[in-house]
C-alpha cells in the first residue's frame, strides 16, 4: 500500500504514550510526519491561570479566555501554515474553537482522536443503592 498523504501533523501532548502510537499509524499513512505538543508551547503561568479562571467573573473569564484561545489558536493555525500538511489529527481539542477547524479543513483533512470516552464511569464512583450495599 502506497502512502495516501504526502505530510501530517498530530499536534498531541508528548507525556502520553499513546503520542508515540499515534506518530507511527501517520507514518505508515504519510511521508512526513511532524508532532507538536501546543501544551508545552503555552507557558505555565497561562496554563495555572488558564486552570482557575472559573473563580472569577463572567465578564473577566470571556476576556481570558479569548486572550488565552486566540494565542493558542494562533500557534496552531501557525504550525499548520507553515508545515501544509495534508492530513491533521487533533488529540482530544487542545483548545481549538471552530474557526480554526474550518480555517485547517479549508487546507487539510482534519481528524480528532478523542481519548477520554464520556460514556465510562467506573463502578467505584456510582452511588451505593440500599438494594446492592
Amino acid at each position: 500500500m502506497g502512502k495516501k498523504y504526502e505530510r501530517a501533523l498530530l499536534l498531541c501532548p508528548e507525556k502520553y504514550s499513546l503520542s508515540n502510537t499515534l506518530n507511527d499509524i501517520l507514518s505508515g499513512l504519510s511521508e512526513e510526519v511532524r508532532s507538536e505538543d501546543i501544551r508545552s508551547a503555552i507557558s505555565s503561568t497561562d496554563t495555572r491561570l488558564n486552570s482557575q479562571m472559573f473563580r472569577f467573573p463572567h465578564s473577566v473569564r470571556k476576556r481570558w479566555e479569548n486572550h488565552f484561545l486566540g494565542k493558542v489558536n494562533g500557534r496552531i493555525l501557525q504550525l499548520v501554515d507553515s508545515f501544509q500538511p495534508d492530513l491533521v489529527m487533533v488529540y482530544n481539542s487542545l483548545f481549538m474553537v471552530p474557526e480554526t477547524c474550518a480555517a485547517i479543513k479549508k487546507k487539510s483533512k482534519l481528524v480528532f482522536f478523542m481519548g477520554d470516552s464520556p460514556f465510562y464511569t467506573p463502578e467505584q464512583l456510582l452511588p451505593c443503592l440500599p438494594a446492592s450495599c
